[in-house]
């Protein structure tokens, strides 16, 4: 094993966060760690043998690590010229910046990479004598002493590489010297920042895994897309659930099994229709190309009698032309798509697990709202709660959308003609749409559909990352 030792001298460790300047970076980055070596090896002249040790070093798997606890340092913002080449000093207007800094109940972080004794004696003389010359890491403030050794036997680390993840750590990779010496040989501007290395999640051992809370909703879904450019807009996908949901039931074996038609089926999940749409990307457009048909988790079986009996009703709906006809919004040919290429048909999108998840289409709460006793956070809590989830945490909900690609969540007046609005099924009455954007404690696993609309296309949630 190759090991790596970091002493940082003050107890702090300063270096912002790539995401967000203005929060600490814990553990320190590898990729961090391997800028610093390269800059001091440069600054030692280049030698051959330090060069192979690097690109030795780059090419490594994941390392692992044990690093304590941190406690993030109050920042105050500080003032600052910018490193503008050739401005005159008048124009150098002073910007605000930060220098968050972690202060670690240990200080010292071990890195541990797995390579052959071998390789780690012929590499680690050269690495050592680089990391020697290295006297901070992240700001010029935050002094360190590294030390590179050889160390027979098994790590006992604390951060491994995967999930449930406690952190995520930038990596280098084979070719990352190149890019490092290349930026610098061409200047790219005055100041240039080499882009950050991938990111790979990390769990704690320290922490006991927490299983992630699971949706009713199953995640073998069958995809349909559709054959016309011309289809219905999102806000119209509820006619277009109802319709689908009639196809199968006319196409379906006798007697229709209860979770196909939701008649006398236990919640909290039946058959569920959902939209699939360009929705949740920087520049969605809400366009719908396709939907997706959902049972519940527990007829996820490929060999499941009523996963067996749906597929047969939808082979035969397609077999018979696969057209959906929605009387004045058109009709639509339909076609399965098992293994879609385009990225707004993929399941997978939603059954990720994560904390965070935001509407597509928007919830129809599950009760009517009564004046001064209800809000519709505690509607969502509640929608939640009957699927056998958690509460959430915090709970953001409201008519405007937080997701490019969908739209406000208005319904749509009876007489309204133009097209505004999401259209709901008149079994919902006149209880309300909203938005929402959620983050729970823990875990949750999807496919998250909440709400009563949730069979038809409504309260349809897609999985944030952390960062966003």
């Amino acid at each position: 094993m190759l090991r790596l030792d970091i002493h940082l001298l003050t107890g702090a460790f300063r270096a912002a966060s790539v995401a967000a300047r203005d929060e600490p970076e814990w553990p320190p980055h590898p990729d961090r760690i391997f800028s610093a070596l390269v800059c001091a090896w440069a600054e030692q002249g280049c030698d051959p043998e330090g060069e192979a040790a690097l690109r030795w070093l780059e090419a490594l798997d994941a390392p692992v690590l044990d690093a304590s606890d941190a406690r993030p340092r109050d920042v105050a913002p500080v003032f600052v010229p910018p490193n503008d080449v050739g401005a005159l000093p008048e124009l150098r207007t002073r910007r605000e910046r930060f220098f968050p800094a972690m202060v670690p109940d240990e200080p010292v972080v071990r890195f541990w990479w797995k390579a052959t004794e071998s390789e780690t004696a012929r590499h680690v003389g050269a690495l050592d004598r680089i990391a020697r010359a290295v006297s901070y890491l992240g700001h010029s403030s935050s002094l360190v002493a590294m030390r590179f050794l050889q160390e027979p036997g098994t790590p006992n680390p604390r951060f491994v590489p995967g999930r449930p993840a406690a952190c995520r750590l930038r990596l280098p990779w084979p070719g990352r010297l190149d890019e490092l010496l290349e930026g610098h040989a061409t200047g790219r501007g005055h100041g240039w920042r080499p882009e950050p290395g991938p990111a790979t999640a990390y769990r704690d051992l320290h922490k006991a895994a927490v299983d992630p809370a699971v949706s009713p909703f199953g995640r073998r879904w069958i995809v349909l897309r559709y054959r016309d450019a011309a289809v219905p807009a999102l806000e119209a996908f509820v006619p277009v659930a109802e319709a689908m949901r009639g196809a199968v039931l006319a196409h379906a074996d006798e007697p229709v099994p209860a979770v196909l038609s939701g008649h006398g089926a236990e919640d909290p999940a039946h058959l569920a229709i959902v939209p699939l749409a360009n929705a949740g990307f920087a520049h969605s457009d809400g366009r719908l190309f396709g939907l997706a048909l959902v049972l519940p988790a527990e007829h996820d079986g490929l060999a499941d009698p009523v996963r067996l009996a749906l597929e047969r009703a939808v082979g035969r709906f397609l077999d018979a032309g696969g057209q959906l006809r929605l009387g004045r919004f058109g009709s639509f040919r339909l076609e399965h798509d098992p293994a879609p290429e385009r990225a707004s048909l993929r399941p997978g999108r939603y059954l990720r697990t994560a904390r965070r998840f935001a509407s597509v289409t928007p919830l129809v709460l599950p009760r009517h709202m009564k004046k001064g006793r209800d809000d519709p956070a505690s509607q969502v809590a509640l929608a939640c709660r009957q699927q056998g989830l958690p509460g959430p945490a915090e709970i953001e909900a409201g008519p405007h959308p937080y997701l490019p690609g969908t739209s406000f969540a208005h319904r749509r007046a009876k007489d309204d003609r133009a097209g505004r609005g999401w259209i709901v099924r008149a079994a919902f009455g006149t209880r309300s749409l909203v938005h929402a954007r959620i983050r729970f404690d823990g875990p949750v696993r999807g496919p998250l559909l909440l709400g009563a609309g949730r069979h038809f296309g409504l309260g349809l949630m897609l999985p944030l990352g952390e960062e966003g």
